[in-house]
């Protein structure tokens, strides 16, 4: 973005830009800046994105297509598009030093079949830890905001399975985000932690490579992109048979 679209937006070059270090400190710094520019925004950065839903013949909430969106519609969807900017903007240069696709998640229900999947996109450079935090941080808010209160969040990452259910945050970027999936999970009914081998999760692995040329944030309701059906019928066929 330019200066003026910055300055447009309310963000200069004297909002901290995180560097790789103290990401508590940076969270605390840039969580009042964004307050103070626009405070739908934070809450955009601290519920996840605005979904725009509507309710079909079926009684359930979907979400809209482009050509149903109304006005006030428009005004959610650029909230997340300015929070986003903010942050892109706030991360700066060490954003670049390697690029992550985003974070994606998959929602099944009791009997294994996909009812939601996402893919929020963000690049920065993170350790593979922080990076499976961030992605068990949005599927949770996804979940949530999809009306599931008994959840169970699976992860092959053995480090966030233990911090997690030994409820241990330190002071760390990493440990930041245990903090907020303990918080969202506490909005929940019940809310377990599941720790699974990689070759377990082929569906979020095929997700992942699948979202790597997208760049705007994506829900899919009660399908999965046609790409990756086959991996998950795959992923079922041990408890069809």
């Amino acid at each position: 973005m330019s200066t003026q679209e910055l300055s447009a937006i309310g963000y200069d070059n004297k909002s901290p830009k995180f560097n790789g270090n103290n990401y508590a400190w940076w969270k605390n710094r840039i969580q009042n800046v964004i307050m103070g520019i626009d405070y739908e925004c934070w809450l955009v950065v601290k519920n996840g994105p605005n979904i725009i839903l509507k309710t079909d013949v079926e009684g359930n909430q979907v979400p809209k297509k482009d050509s149903e969106l109304v006005t006030a519609d428009y005004k959610l969807l650029e909230k997340n598009a300015k929070a986003m900017s903010i942050l892109q903007q706030a991360i700066g240069e060490y954003a670049l030093a390697q690029h992550v696709p985003g974070v994606r998640g998959v929602i099944r229900d009791a009997e294994g079949d996909v009812v939601a999947s996402t893919f929020l996109p963000f690049h920065g450079n993170f350790d593979v830890d922080i990076a499976e935090a961030l992605t068990m941080r949005h599927a949770l808010s996804i979940a949530i905001d999809s009306g599931f209160r008994n959840v169970c969040m699976e992860t092959d990452s053995l480090k966030l399975h233990n911090h997690l259910i030994k409820r241990c945050s330190p002071a760390t970027a990493f440990g930041s985000i245990i903090n907020d999936i303990l918080q969202l999970s506490s909005s929940c009914l019940s809310c377990y932690f599941s720790f699974v081998k990689r070759n377990c999760n082929r569906v979020a692995h095929a997700l992942a490579k699948l979202c790597s040329s997208f760049d705007s944030f994506r829900v899919w309701v009660k399908e999965v992109p046609s790409s990756i059906a086959e991996v998950v019928m795959a992923d079922l066929s041990p408890l069809i048979d």
